[in-house]
C-alpha cells in the first residue's frame, strides 16, 4: 500500500509508473483536479504510516492480553516500569492520532484501509446504519458510526442497562468507599469523583453504593447512551494522562482511572445518587458529550486555564438516550445508589451490548 505514495506525490510531475487501468484512471482525474485537492494526497504517506502504526500498537496489546488470559497470568509492572510508562508522551500521541484519523481519505482508499481496521479488530459491519465504506471520509467517521436501531434494543424491564458495548471489567459494592479497578487492585471513590454530595453522607450513614466498569475495545461501537432514567445536576472535568485502559494495563497500573483524563457527571435516579464517568485513554483524546458543548478534552496544558472544569447545568435523560462518543476505545464507570437487594445481571469479563440489562 505504501509503495503507491511516491506515485501520488509525483503525479503532477508526470512520473506515474504503469499500474492498473483503474488506478491510472483515478490518477488521471486527480491530475485534472484543483491544486488544493491534490495537496491532500501529499499527506498520504505519513497518514498511512500513522494509521498502520496505531493499528499495530493496538493489536500488540490485544495479542499480549490474549496470551496472558490463556495462561491466567496476572503480572504487575515493577515500580520503575510504571514510571517509565507514565512518562511516555501519550497525550501528544493522542492529539497526533486525532489529526491523522480526521484526514480525508481518497475515495478509492477508504474501503481497503477501513477493511484492514475491521478485520484487525473484528468490527461487525452488518450492524452499521451505513455499510458502504466509501461513505466514511476518514477513520474518525467510521469509529463514530451509527448502528441500526433494531440491533441494540433497550431492555425496558431493567432498572439499569449497559451504556455501551464492551466488556465488564469489574463490578460490585463500594466497600468503605473503595472501588476495585480489577481483582485485588483498589482505588478510592473520592479520587475518582472528587468532592461530591456523597462525602458527608458516607461518613454519617450507611449508603448502599455500587459500581460497574465497562471497557470499550477498539472494535466496539464507540457511542454511549444513558444507562437509566436520571437527571444530571453537576459535571466536573479532570484533565489528566491518557494511559491505555485495556485490561492488561488496568491490572498493572494502580489507580489508573484516577490518573487518566475523565469527565464526571453526577445527579440522581430513582434510588438516589447516580454518577457516570467516561474515561479518556491513549488515542481517545476527544471525549464528546452531545449536551455539553463547553467540554474540551485533551488540550495542551497552556490552554487548560481557559476551560470550565465544573458545570451545574441540569439535564434529564431517559434510558437509552444518546449521551456521547469516544474516538477509539476507552472505559465508562457507573457509580450509583441502589437498594440492598440490587443484583447485577452480568459476570466479570463478559461481553455486553448497549441496552442490555446490567442489574435490577
Amino acid at each position: 500500500m505504501f509503495r503507491l505514495a511516491p506515485y501520488i506525490v509525483r503525479i503532477g510531475r508526470g512520473k506515474l509508473s504503469p499500474v492498473s487501468p483503474n488506478f491510472q484512471s483515478a490518477m488521471r482525474q486527480l491530475s485534472q483536479s484543483p491544486k488544493e485537492e491534490r495537496l491532500i494526497f501529499k499527506w498520504f504517506k505519513p497518514m498511512s504510516f500513522g494509521i498502520l502504526g496505531c493499528i499495530c500498537y493496538l493489536q500488540f496489546f490485544h495479542v499480549v492480553e490474549r496470551e496472558q488470559k490463556k495462561y491466567d497470568m496476572d503480572l504487575q509492572f515493577e515500580g520503575i516500569s510504571v514510571k517509565l510508562y507514565k512518562f511516555l508522551p501519550l497525550s501528544t500521541l493522542s492529539r497526533v492520532w486525532g489529526f491523522l484519523n480526521n484526514l480525508t481519505l481518497p475515495v478509492f482508499l477508504r474501503e481497503p484501509i477501513l477493511k484492514l481496521y475491521i478485520n484487525t479488530f473484528s468490527c461487525n459491519l452488518s450492524e452499521a446504519a451505513i455499510r458502504d465504506l466509501t461513505y466514511y471520509k476518514n477513520l474518525a467517521e467510521f469509529f463514530r458510526r451509527k448502528l441500526r436501531p433494531e440491533v441494540r434494543p433497550i431492555d425496558k424491564t431493567a432498572d439499569l442497562v449497559s451504556p455501551s458495548d464492551g466488556r465488564i471489567l469489574h463490578f460490585g459494592s463500594c466497600s468503605n468507599g473503595n472501588l476495585e479497578q480489577v481483582k485485588g487492585v483498589k482505588f478510592r471513590i473520592f479520587a475518582l469523583l472528587g468532592k461530591t454530595e456523597l462525602d458527608q453522607r458516607l461518613k454519617e450513614e450507611n449508603v448502599d453504593l455500587y459500581y460497574c466498569t465497562i471497557y470499550l475495545a477498539p472494535g466496539d461501537y464507540h457511542r454511549f447512551h444513558a444507562p437509566a432514567d436520571w437527571q444530571i445536576t453537576f459535571r466536573r472535568h479532570f484533565p489528566g494522562k491518557l494511559l491505555s485502559v485495556s485490561a492488561i494495563i488496568a491490572r498493572k497500573v494502580r489507580g489508573l482511572f484516577t490518573i487518566n483524563e475523565r469527565v464526571v457527571y453526577t445527579g440522581h435516579w430513582k434510588h438516589g445518587f447516580f454518577g457516570m464517568i467516561p474515561i479518556g485513554a491513549t488515542n481517545v483524546g476527544n471525549i464528546k458529550i452531545y449536551h455539553d458543548k463547553e467540554l474540551r478534552t485533551n488540550l495542551p496544558k497552556r490552554f487548560l486555564m481557559d476551560q470550565n472544569p465544573e458545570s451545574t447545568t441540569s439535564v434529564e435523560f431517559k434510558k437509552g438516550d444518546h449521551f456521547g462518543e469516544f474516538n477509539l476505545g476507552s472505559s465508562i464507570i457507573l457509580v450509583f445508589e441502589a437498594p440492598k437487594n440490587f443484583k447485577f445481571a452480568v459476570n466479570r469479563g463478559e461481553k455486553i451490548k448497549m441496552g442490555q440489562k446490567l442489574g435490577q
